[in-house]
């Protein structure tokens, strides 16, 4: 993904000579600092909900920088889903499903991956799908 939160193919992606985003020339960052600085920038500039989605993905595993924080990230993943993104509706979904750092609330659960339905493709679609469908009849069983 570009530095800008558009996706770009891998193959684009290792051909690449030049050192930084092909949308809009910002150089890469050269660590994961300098990456989280770059999302923290995106966030408070523009209130960008894929770099919010990215950040909070960040600090649910803990990765590039970020300490472990699943309260951070289910703020994080609220906030980019109300701005519309799909890939945090997923993310959500998939922490009222569990329970983390939220009550555990399957409708919620099932509601947000709904959502995410409308970002997804071909087998994960269908994935998605067949999980909503069977949490669907355990909700009606119980």
């Amino acid at each position: 993904m570009a530095c800008c939160g558009k996706h770009i193919c891998l193959g684009c992606w290792h051909c690449m000579t030049r050192h930084e985003c092909p949308f809009c020339n910002t150089p890469a960052p050269r660590n994961e600092l300098e990456e989280k600085e770059q999302l923290l920038n995106r966030i408070e500039k523009y209130n960008d909900p894929v770099a919010m989605n990215n950040l909070g993905s960040d600090y649910k595993l803990g990765q590039f920088g970020s300490q472990l924080n699943y309260a951070k990230a289910a703020e994080l993943f609220q906030r980019a889903s109300e701005l519309g993104s799909s890939g945090a509706h997923y993310n959500l979904g998939n922490l009222y499903y569990n329970g983390v750092e939220v009550e555990q609330n399957k409708k919620k659960a099932i509601h947000h991956w709904e959502n995410a339905g409308t970002w997804m493709l071909g087998a994960n679609l269908r994935k998605l799908n067949w999980r909503i469908e069977i949490l669907i009849v355990q909700l009606s069983i119980t």
